[in-house]
């Protein structure tokens, strides 16, 4: 069985528990940094104008296959041709026709 070394006095406990760092250890320009005090921040993306419109996109191509979709179904069940729309059609076609 192998021996297990102790670490912890490498890295003692601070009040808040987390581990103080051995600036000893880090090098010149890190020491600095390393004393500046540590706030938390919220992340945050950015989309570019392409990423919006892509997006925008995906959701219109979506709209569009269900919208064909039930517009097959009705032709499959007979229903989508209705008096309301063939009345609608004729008189397009009569006010074109004019």
């Amino acid at each position: 069985m192998s021996k297990i070394i102790d670490i912890s006095n490498l890295y003692p406990a601070r009040p808040n528990g987390l581990p103080s760092l051995n600036r000893a250890r880090l090098h010149p320009a890190d020491r600095e940094l390393s004393l500046v005090p540590f706030e938390p921040t919220i992340d945050r993306v950015d989309l570019s104008d392409e990423g919006i419109r892509l997006s925008r996109a995906t959701s219109e191509q979506d709209a569009r296959i269900a919208r064909r979709a039930q517009i097959v179904a009705d032709i499959a069940a007979g229903t989508y041709i209705t008096p309301d729309k063939i009345d609608v059609t004729v008189d397009r076609l009569l006010d074109i026709l004019a």
